[in-house]
């Protein structure tokens, strides 16, 4: 059932890609979301969303984290792969919602996949640049539309992480990929973060 009565919740699934429809008990019509809960500000769908794991796992062990940027304790316990492009206005809302799980857990940390997508055209270089300087503040600044300098080494660490990505079948930003293998795409709010994680041991 959908958060309001009277309607069903109907879970689409294509191309690796989450949605929800609402179907009135009528059988009449069907509803696009979101749906907000007015005294909290909540975005039901989205929590919903974020519930549903996606179809595939892949092998988190084949992530090399030693090469990601990290946010949060590199020591903490749970951890969790995040695959973000610089220029993807989605990815810098997860990554808000990641800032307030590791304050709120410090036993939570976050490695962070460079994936600049090709319809991004400076996120490329950006990425590259970000990884340059090993620098968590230059890919917050990216996210906030500020201006970053250009590459100033020739890694091919973007190269390699676009390969990884294809070859799990990670397609889109923000992905993430929790300890156990389960899929998320898209935003997901802070407290479902933590619930997502610590499950995943």
């Amino acid at each position: 059932l959908s958060p309001v009565k009277g309607l069903w919740e109907i879970t689409i699934v294509d191309k690796g890609k989450k949605g929800l429809f609402y179907l009135d008990f009528s059988k009449k019509y069907i509803l696009r979301g979101p749906i907000f809960e007015i005294k909290s500000g909540a975005d039901k769908t989205l929590e919903h969303l974020a519930k549903i794991p996606e179809s595939k796992k892949v092998d988190f062990s084949r992530i090399p984290l030693e090469n990601a940027l990290v946010m949060g304790n590199s020591k903490a316990t749970y951890k969790a792969a995040v695959f973000t492009d610089p220029d993807c206005p989605y990815c810098g809302t997860l990554h808000q919602e990641m800032e307030k799980a590791v304050q709120e857990r410090k036993d939570i940390a976050f490695y962070i996949i460079l994936f600049p997508l090709r319809i991004h055209k400076e996120a490329y270089w950006k990425s590259q640049s970000i990884l340059c300087y090993r620098s968590l503040k230059m890919l917050e600044d990216a996210f906030l539309h500020k201006p970053i300098p250009k590459p100033i080494c020739d890694s091919k660490e973007i190269d390699a992480n676009i390969k990884l990505a294809e070859s799990l079948g990670i397609t889109g930003t923000p992905t993430l990929v929790l300890a156990d293998g389960k899929v998320y795409t898209g935003t997901i709010p802070a407290k479902q973060l933590i619930d997502l994680i610590q499950g995943s041991r």
